[in-house]
């Protein structure tokens, strides 16, 4: 074999090896090219779910979690400017009571005047022109001190008497009714963490309050309602219409959901 049999034959062989390769890559690409197409289906379905909300599925309010969809608002426009309209009764501040205390200013000359007693002995030179009222909260606490009286020896039998505590004062020192419904109320209606609360009555009214205490409190303010809750549960299970809702809270990095339900309120004619 001659050197150009043996170049054909080295060609033909490499010819042979580059076809074979050819057809396994173009396969490999055909085979790539479907696994893509495969992975953007999925990809697109991922997203479709992904994007998924109580408006445009099945899924509940309460899945949306803290990112619930913002729809554009369908109201349209008035055309009205802003703020109160003309003929809107509006609201303005009142004095709650008569006025606990009373500062008469006096022109500034007539503070240094020597004759400033001999003119407010008269009565009559002084007379009140314009009033302005300043409104300050004031928060104290009552402390109510119960003693029990004893007696030695009774005039009529010769006892030893003693008087007795109402009842519900039974401790050395504990806190009134009125500081539970506080702590009820800042907790629940108010939605006051209990280590806020402790910080709140402690700071404003000098209360120390334990959190154990705060909880015992809120507890002791629930029995009391018991029957009025199980009055509107059967309200609310008879009704014909009722208004549910729900609303999430995050505790600890935790999304809690609260449900409420309540009755509709009839328009008055």
């Amino acid at each position: 074999m001659d050197n150009k049999d043996l170049i054909i034959e080295t060609i033909t062989k490499q010819n042979a090896n580059l076809t074979a390769l050819v057809q396994m890559l173009t396969e490999s690409n055909a085979a790539l090219t479907e696994t893509i197409k495969e992975l953007q289906e999925t990809i697109k379905e991922l997203q479709r779910q992904l994007n998924q909300n109580s408006q445009n599925s099945s899924k509940p309010p309460s899945s949306d979690g803290f990112n619930k969809p913002n729809p554009q608002s369908q109201r349209q426009k008035s055309g009205k400017k802003q703020g109160g309209q003309k003929g809107h009764p509006g609201s303005h501040m009142v004095i709650p009571h008569e006025p606990d205390k009373y500062n008469r200013h006096l022109p500034k000359k007539c503070l240094t005047c020597p004759h400033l007693n001999e003119c407010i002995m008269k009565g009559n030179v002084f007379t009140c022109g314009e009033k302005r009222y300043e409104v300050n909260a004031v928060i104290t606490t009552k402390v109510t001190e119960h003693q029990s009286i004893l007696v030695d020896s009774c005039p009529c039998t010769g006892e030893n008497l003693s008087g007795e505590f109402p009842e519900g004062i039974r401790a050395y020192i504990q806190y009134g009714d009125s500081v539970s419904v506080l702590a009820g109320l800042l907790s629940t209606y108010g939605a006051v963490s209990v280590m806020r609360i402790h910080v709140l009555l402690g700071s404003l009214l000098c209360v120390s309050l334990s959190t154990g205490t705060i909880t015992s409190m809120v507890s002791k303010c629930a029995k009391k309602v018991g029957g009025t809750l199980q009055t509107i549960k059967s309200m609310l299970i008879g009704a014909k219409v009722a208004n549910f809702d729900e609303t999430g809270t995050d505790v600890n990095g935790k999304t809690i959901w609260v449900h409420n339900a309540a009755l509709v309120a009839k328009r008055m004619s």
